[in-house]
């Protein structure tokens, strides 16, 4: 019986340790670049060797990333976090003026 090797794989010697397409050169974050840019995966897939099977992975890896990170559940949408309570504005951060000090020293002249 033979394992289908997963298309994204981790190699130290390969872009630095980038996620990257098996048999390529391409890194994941990439192919969701060209995603993100308008590309459409017919594009992608004229252009740069890699198969369906492997943007595929690279949107899965996406979504299983942004999953983790937010700790969202995919199959239960989360509502919206209340907005900030309104309260006083912060307070500005004062530098000193070397002028109002009288140091006269640390002005250009």
């Amino acid at each position: 019986m033979t394992v289908e090797q997963p298309p994204i794989t981790l190699d130290p010697s390969v872009l630095a340790g980038k996620l990257v397409i098996r048999g390529s050169r391409l890194s994941v974050e990439f192919v969701i670049g060209l995603l993100a840019d308008g590309w459409s995966e017919a594009d992608i897939l004229a252009n740069y060797p890699i198969t369906h099977k492997g943007t595929l992975a690279c949107l899965s890896y996406a979504r299983d990333t942004l999953i983790q990170g937010c700790g969202t559940n995919p199959t239960r949408p989360q509502s919206a976090p209340p907005p900030p309570a309104a309260g006083p504005a912060p307070p500005r951060s004062s530098h000193p003026d070397p002028a109002a000090s009288g140091n006269s020293a640390s002005l250009p002249h």
